[in-house]
């Protein structure tokens, strides 16, 4: 005997969607991280730069890319940067509409009484 509350217990993506549409949907939200990783890699960690640029100068062909700037470094980091997005994501828990507000409610309770009464400066 199935519970009477059985459809609120699945998630909704995965009644909403089937099959192939299904994938698309998680394919694409895999592609947006991906996006994201290389424009935060591009505009806020240098992009092609390399971190270690001017503090080694050697002349070995083969560990040359370590201390010049190249594709390889938008790559790496582009890579560490999902890597800590998804771990951060998995990590951490996801909280409900009425959580986020409860939380909203207690923390910044004091903050805005404080900001309220505080003379303008």
């Amino acid at each position: 005997m199935w519970p009477r509350a059985n459809r609120k217990l699945w998630p909704v993506s995965a009644v909403e969607y089937s099959g192939s549409a299904f994938a698309i949907f998680f394919l694409a939200e895999y592609a947006n991280t991906i996006l994201i990783a290389f424009l935060a890699t591009v505009l806020f960690m240098g992009g092609w730069l390399s971190p270690l640029q001017g503090w080694i100068n050697a002349d070995v062909a083969w560990v040359d890319w370590i201390w010049k700037g190249g594709w390889q470094w938008t790559f790496i980091k582009a890579f560490l940067f999902s890597f800590f997005y998804l771990w951060f994501r998995a990590t951490f828990p996801r909280y409900r509409y009425d959580q986020i507000m409860r939380l909203a409610g207690r923390c910044s309770f004091r903050s805005r009484l404080s900001g309220w009464l505080s003379p303008p400066a």
